[in-house]
């Protein structure tokens, strides 16, 4: 007998936990990030059992980015979306965006952790089409549809499948987050992190999924010749981001071979990151590498996965 087109079915109930991690937002950000995500949690909670529903925020900020009037302002807009718990934990220190994630996993309990960048909004449908995709549980995470510039990684049309999955909209189940230890900190501080998290899982026998109809907004600007502007900063750690991958998934000659380029022709921000590696391998600060025989890692110029066209 068919299921009437208009009836829900829940196949189980699903206790979500949405992380955000935040540096130096402003109240607008704030706003904009709170507006859209308490509509698509409301959506959600139509689609599917959702059940104890907490939204995490911890802030890396030196002067909390949150006053009381904007954190009113978020509670109050996510309760009416049907959310009543919002934790806002200042963590006294930058602990970058794998540490932030890491320890606010650490005080939860979920089935899915939701991983939310402040600078996006979410669309009204992405949060129920990024949780439907983990019904099947071979996917270790799903990653949503960015805007106005869409990631150029390759991906599956049918399934899905993609070589790794961005943190700045993401679903995982909380059971894959613990199998392999969730972000690793240690190796990677603001960029890197998701790559490495997504290659572990498939190391672990788990798909990263692309849900190309759960659509966000990622808050970018561009340059005045129509490239993504890349803030100093981001450009240091996604230096440092490189030399780590190439190393952890045993790639020691092209860390080797990168490490040198940006010492001899890379920007002085290429050159301090560089050097910082140098002073790792000193000291022995490196981590156990993985994936010997190349079953997961990629390198293809200058990027981790095939494009589908040029950044």
């Amino acid at each position: 007998m068919r299921t009437p087109a208009l009836a829900v079915v829940y196949a189980r109930t699903v206790r979500l936990r949405v992380q955000t991690v935040l540096f130096r937002s402003s109240p607008s950000q704030l706003r904009i990030y709170g507006d859209a995500l308490a509509q698509a949690l409301r959506i959600a909670a139509g689609d599917h059992a959702l059940t104890d529903v907490v939204v995490a925020v911890g802030d890396c900020s030196e002067e909390l980015s949150v006053g009381e009037n904007s954190l009113a302002e978020l509670r109050t807009t996510l309760a009416a979306g049907g959310i009543d718990e919002v934790h806002y934990r200042p963590f006294g220190q930058n602990l970058g965006h794998a540490g932030g994630q890491a320890r606010l996993f650490d005080e939860g309990d979920c089935d899915v952790v939701l991983l939310v960048n402040p600078d996006v909004a979410v669309g009204p449908g992405a949060i129920s089409a990024l949780i439907e995709a983990l019904d099947d549980a071979s996917v270790g995470i799903a990653e949503a549809h960015q805007l106005p510039f869409e990631h150029p990684k390759e991906y599956d049309r049918v399934t899905g499948a993609t070589p790794w999955s961005s943190f700045a909209c993401a679903a995982t189940p909380a059971g894959a987050w613990r199998a392999v230890g969730g972000p690793d900190p240690d190796s990677f501080f603001l960029h890197g992190d998701d790559v490495d998290y997504s290659w572990r899982l498939r190391l672990a026998g788990y798909s990263c999924c692309y849900v190309p109809r759960a659509r966000v907004f990622h808050d970018k600007r561009v340059t005045a010749e129509g490239a993504i502007a890349v803030p100093e900063h981001e450009q240091y750690y996604a230096t440092e981001a490189d030399l780590m991958l190439s190393y952890k998934y045993s790639r020691p000659e092209r860390a080797e071979q990168m490490c040198a380029a940006y010492e001899s022709a890379g920007t002085p921000t290429q050159k301090r990151a560089a050097a910082a590696f140098r002073r790792r391998q000193q000291e022995g600060n490196l981590p156990e590498p993985l994936d010997p025989d190349g079953r997961v890692a990629c390198f293809i110029d200058g990027a981790y996965a095939t494009h589908r066209w040029s950044a």
